[in-house]
């Protein structure tokens, strides 16, 4: 006897029941699996957004750093450059 879904029906009513109820509880956990992975991305997509973010953020706050460090560079050189003058020098009056 080759086996049908007909067959199966009118043979084992019960054997039936029970594939069709394990059918419909497979087809509800691979819907509730989808909307989790869905999730899932979801949330994926907002931490590399966050990650961008902070990442630009921090270069930018680099960047002011460096003009800032910057801007004292020549009262630094002054600094340096008298300090390596002889006293002497240093305080004469520089004629410009």
């Amino acid at each position: 006897m080759i086996l049908t879904k007909e067959n199966m029906r009118t043979t084992d009513p019960a054997l039936w029941r029970d594939l069709e109820l394990y059918s419909r509880q497979a087809r509800a956990f691979e819907e509730q699996m989808h909307v989790k992975l869905m999730a899932l991305d979801a949330a994926g997509d907002e931490q590399r957004d966050a990650c961008a973010a902070l990442l630009r953020q921090r270069a930018a706050d680099e960047r002011r750093a460096a003009r800032v460090g910057a801007r004292g560079l020549p009262l630094i050189g002054r600094g340096i450059l008298l300090s390596g003058v002889p006293g002497g020098l240093a305080t004469w009056a520089w004629a410009g």
